[in-house]
């Protein structure tokens, strides 16, 4: 029976070798660069969906925070930036703006509408930016970033958190095909904690080490136990 149990806690060792591994990139980055994007703002381009709110000129408005008209992008009215970066927009047509950013495309259409309308207040919001989490914690999938600047721990928030195994330590962060290894265990709010999450981010959160051999043992337990017992009865019986 021992020869039994110590392949069973073998097995279980090694099986906790293949711990959450990494998500492969072709670079690595310092967190450092993170902090210095910290204040980039999305820049429009293709399959961004995007609202365009003109104060009390709901004629022209697509989806209009104004106004009754839903910003919302599934009940509200948006528009698609097309393949050569242009936005269809009502009564001007084909606008481009990609490679702009939302105040720079509000102030394109503002020069505009000024032809027709005086003083236009122009507001345009994309509804589209999402940020991807996989991993410990307790909701994997795509979260919309609803604010102009949204911290990594707020995303992680919106997933749930994190589950007892999360290895908050090692936490990968992709942009770019570029990965940043960030440590939520620290304390300074100020410094990893507050790095912004940007559009078509990653966040990997990988388990710790003995997560595996952990899961390994609660099975083995009632195998071994099992054994044990029958043992037991065997020797009674004889």
């Amino acid at each position: 029976m021992k020869k039994i149990l110590f392949i069973l806690l073998s097995t279980a060792f090694l099986s906790s070798c293949s711990y959450g591994k990494f998500l492969e990139t072709e670079t690595k980055g310092e967190v450092s660069e993170l902090i210095a994007m910290n204040n980039e703002q999305h820049i429009l381009q293709m399959d961004d969906k995007i609202t365009v709110s003109i104060w009390d000129h709901d004629n022209v408005s697509l989806g209009s925070l104004f106004s009754i008209y839903s910003a919302n992008e599934t009940f509200g009215k948006w528009v698609l930036i097309d393949s050569v970066g242009n936005a269809t927009l009502p009564k001007l047509g084909d606008v481009h703006l990609a490679g702009l950013n939302c105040k720079e495309a509000a102030n394109v259409i503002k020069a505009k509408l000024e032809k027709e309308i005086l003083n236009p207040v122009v507001v345009v919001k994309i509804l589209n930016r999402e940020v991807t989490i996989l991993g410990e914690v307790k909701t994997n999938g795509n979260f919309i970033i609803d604010k102009e600047h949204t911290a990594v721990y707020e995303i992680i928030g919106k997933s749930g958190g994190f589950l007892q195994y999360a290895n908050t330590k090692k936490i990968q962060l992709i942009r770019d095909n570029r990965s940043f290894i960030l440590d939520l265990s620290r304390e300074d709010v100020r410094g990893i904690h507050a790095v912004n999450v940007q559009s078509g981010d990653i966040i990997f959160v990988p388990a710790k080490r003995g997560k595996n051999f952990d899961l390994s043992i609660q099975r083995i337990i009632p195998f071994a136990s099992a054994i044990t017992a029958i043992a037991v009865f065997t020797t009674l019986l004889k």
